[in-house]
């Protein structure tokens, strides 16, 4: 695999640290590529016999960092978190090492290792388990064998189909005999259809059918583009779709100590699989309501979810399947006094100028709020009763962007 110079010295400098280390403090993000990432993170520090103790956030907030700077520790490790909150990392007596890929960045004395820095994506060439893989390899080059979970972030990041170092891995396991790839449709709680899909029994004509279902309810070629091609992690003798939908499931349901642990041992994923199931019932449930609780405006359209812990799933299945094509998806959740917004397009979009990081990260910060994330895939927090304004400021933002 060839890396740009400056970020393999970058990488390297970060592995001699780490070696180096007396204890590793992890703060990694409690979705699928956080967990994934963290996992080969820890399976390369074990190898070492190094110790480390490791965390799951959904967000990395005052409350966490300060936290952070009251424990003795030597070294800390972000992942998947970081490069937005860099003002306030940069009080920590500790070594600081940022893993992340999300565009609010800038440089800093800590070290950073952001694909931004080094002219690539974070959107869709490289996410935290990437950065985390070539870390671990850095460390020992028996490491390339946690592709498998390098896959499984990815997946897990929707940085699909493969593109930059993410597929240079991908190949790169394939060919070590990591990860297995073969024809066909990677289905996971997706296709949602509008007028329902009732599956014939046969393999190759259900594939051909949905694809016709989608096209005649004008998903987009991006979105349907992701499903082709089954990526096997053969350690773990499943897909990467269901691995990644397993880690995804552990962390909406806080139980990313278990999403850890499958990443450790693959003797736990059959209860990570219970998790899934259970947890997919209930993203059904609330999916099959979309269509008669969303809302549209001039430039977006959004709905109230109940259940923020699903709010990015179900924007992202209302996104894809469900809604107008022509506009992004927002999903509000009223948490005691605050309210939490995901927000979810789609490759058509970010080509006529959608960038909802900047759009939600200037709509909050303009109410007292904080938001960032990816051009594709944003996050918001603000006063729970500033909803109105912020759709309103948001609404505007993303008709300057796509006019």
């Amino acid at each position: 695999m060839k890396l740009d110079s400056t970020l393999f010295e970058r990488i390297k400098k970060a592995s001699d640290v780490i070696l180096n280390a007396e204890n590793v403090r992890i703060i990694s993000h409690y979705d699928a590529d956080g967990i994934a990432a963290a996992g080969v993170v820890c399976n390369a520090l074990i190898r070492k016999n190094l110790n480390f103790h490791a965390s799951f956030v959904k967000s990395l907030g005052s409350k966490i960092i300060d936290g952070v700077k009251n424990e003795k520790n030597s070294l800390i490790l972000f992942l998947d978190m970081g490069s937005g909150q860099i003002d306030d990392l940069e009080d920590i007596k500790s070594t600081v090492i940022i893993l992340d890929h999300h565009a609010q960045f800038r440089d800093s004395k800590i070290t950073q290792i952001n694909p931004h820095f080094f002219g690539m994506s974070g959107t869709d060439e490289a996410c935290a388990s990437t950065l985390s893989f070539l870390l671990a390899k850095s460390m020992d080059k028996k490491n390339n064998d946690l592709a498998g979970l390098c896959v499984a972030g990815i997946v897990g990041d929707k940085q699909i189909p493969f593109k930059g170092l993410n597929k240079e891995i991908v190949e790169e396991g394939i060919k070590n005999n990591f990860i297995k790839k073969e024809k066909g449709l990677s289905l996971g709680l997706e296709p949602f259809f509008k007028n329902g899909f009732n599956a014939t029994g046969n393999k190759r004509f259900d594939d051909s059918m949905i694809i016709m279902s989608l096209l005649k309810q004008n998903v987009k070629h991006d979105v349907i583009e992701k499903f082709f091609g089954i990526y096997y992690i053969l350690e773990y003798e499943t897909d990467a779709l269901t691995f990644s939908d397993v880690l995804n499931a552990c962390g909406r349901t806080d139980n990313e100590g278990l999403g850890l642990e499958i990443c450790l041992n693959k003797e736990a994923l059959k209860e990570g699989l219970r998790i899934k199931d259970e947890y997919e019932k209930e993203v059904k449930k609330y999916a099959s309501r979309l269509n008669d609780e969303v809302k549209t405006m001039d430039h977006i359209q959004y709905f109230y979810c109940e259940k923020p812990n699903l709010s990015g799933v179900l924007a992202g299945i209302g996104m894809a399947y469900l809604f107008d094509q022509e506009k992004p998806t927002l999903a509000l959740s009223k948490v005691n006094n605050l309210l939490k917004v995901s927000s979810r397009g789609t490759g058509y979009l970010l080509d006529r100028g959608l960038d909802l990081a900047k759009a939600l990260k200037t709509a909050a910060e303009s109410l007292g709020g904080h938001g960032g994330g990816h051009s594709i895939a944003a996050g918001a927090t603000i006063s729970k009763d500033k909803d109105e304004e912020f759709l309103n400021i948001v609404d505007n933002i993303v008709w300057g962007q796509m006019k």
